[in-house]
């Protein structure tokens, strides 16, 4: 029966340079794994695996032998002396007394006792070896399992992390062509925008002329009153002047008349003198008559004259209105054509910046959606790494108390082997 702690030739998990390599961790390696990516941590969870293996496969648990009985010398009938008599002989000359024997025999006994006694503390101490050396048999063959149950599930994770790479680069190019899209559409908002806005400007502008139009459209309306009033009053003032114009000839054909007595009463008073009292009397009568007569003529005339003239002024009037009301009339159909032009380009506006903004709204709820399975994605991601992380501390954990029951076991292998020498001598 061989055990490894004892027997430099036999199996040694210790020696083995592959075993070393993967059990020795740095002290770092837990930060280390903190910041390393899920990949990596498999590959370590698979060499702790291999590790462990290598480790349960170069040690072996062998049975515990019986203990070792105590020394008959010590405590059977027979004397060291009856015992050691020949070879006490061959070493003794004759002239060895039996007091030297006697001390001889008291150190063997002595060394024998020691010898006994150590003994029985290395079966002692070979047993709690042994128990330890099985605990960690236990261990290693516990993680080695558990390894083999939740190794296709970080397995899983890992594949499922790169999935989520994947999905999440996809997630992240539409994200970004999203955005590219919405900047693009924003920049045609903000001119559609400005656009309504200068047809917002335009049209109030053109509500402004179509506003003063009316006011000179009002205007209008009061002069065509003001020119039917003045039409009248030239009516009437030819009507006037046609009856003066009348009356005039009337007057004068009058004046012809009774010039044409006074010039034979003229003839005959100088051919006849008259009596003078009478004759003057008449005389003055037909004076003033024909003064009077004179005078209403020129007045006639001059309020003839003005008539013509004001007939003229307002017939001048009344064609310059009509000319501003027909050039107002035209201005007022270009603006009211202008102004329902500018409402249809409004309205037109209206409508795509309406339709814009609700397509904007879409791409934004699309893009709130994006980002929410980005964020379940990372999420995840970030859980399963955290696992494979806890995972990989434990397994160092585990490393390390196998590592340190490992050195413990070699130190009494080298102790027992440093002791089997002495034991011989």
């Amino acid at each position: 029966m061989t055990y490894p702690i004892k027997s430099a030739a036999g199996p040694s998990f210790v020696s083995d340079p592959k075993v070393n390599e993967n059990v020795e961790m740095p002290p770092e390696a837990p930060c280390k794994c903190a910041d390393s990516s899920a990949t990596d941590s498999l590959h370590r969870f698979s060499a702790v695996m291999d590790t462990l293996s290598l480790l349960r496969k170069g040690m072996t648990v062998e049975k515990l032998p019986d203990r070792p009985e105590h020394c008959q010398l010590l405590y059977g009938d027979k004397s060291l002396m009856s015992r050691k008599v020949v070879a006490s002989s061959l070493r003794c000359d004759s002239s060895t007394d039996s007091g030297k024997l006697e001390d001889r025999e008291a150190e063997i006994l002595a060394e024998l006792g020691r010898m006994d006694r150590r003994t029985q503390e290395d079966y002692q101490q070979l047993s709690r070896l042994h128990s330890q050396h099985s605990e960690a048999m236990d261990v290693a063959l516990k993680t080695e399992k558990e390894l083999k149950i939740i190794f296709p599930f970080y397995n899983g994770a890992m594949e499922r992390q790169s999935h989520d790479q994947q999905e999440i680069g996809s997630l992240f190019g539409e994200l970004q062509e999203q955005y590219k899209i919405l900047d693009t559409k924003d920049e045609e908002v903000g001119e559609l925008v400005r656009k309504n806005q200068d047809l917002t400007r335009e049209l109030e502008s053109s509500r402004n002329k179509l506003f003063k139009l009316q006011n000179a459209e009002d205007i209008i309306t009061r002069n065509d009153a003001t020119v039917r009033l003045l039409e009248n009053s030239l009516r009437e003032a030819n009507r006037r002047l046609t009856s003066m114009q009348g009356e005039l000839n009337t007057l004068r054909q009058e004046k012809t008349e009774k010039s044409q007595p006074a010039d034979k009463q003229d003839k005959d008073l100088a051919k006849v003198q008259p009596d003078p009292n009478v004759d003057k009397d008449t005389l003055s009568t037909i004076l003033k008559e024909k003064t009077a007569l004179s005078e209403r003529i020129e007045d006639l005339e001059r309020l003839l004259e003005d008539a013509r003239d004001r007939s003229k002024a307002a017939q001048h009037l009344v064609n310059d209105m009509n000319n501003e009301m027909y050039a107002q009339a035209k201005q007022l159909l270009k603006l009211e054509k202008s102004l329902k032009s500018a409402d249809r380009n409004a309205s037109e506006h209206a409508s795509a910046v309406k339709k814009e903004r609700a397509e904007k709204h879409r791409l934004s709820g699309q893009l709130n959606d994006l980002e929410k399975h980005l964020s379940i994605a990372q999420h995840a991601t970030g859980y399963y790494q955290k696992k494979a992380i806890d995972a990989q501390i434990k397994l160092i954990e585990q490393s390390r108390r196998i590592e340190q029951l490992e050195n413990e076991l070699r130190q009494k292998g080298i102790e027992e082997t440093e002791a089997s020498p002495d034991q011989a001598r």
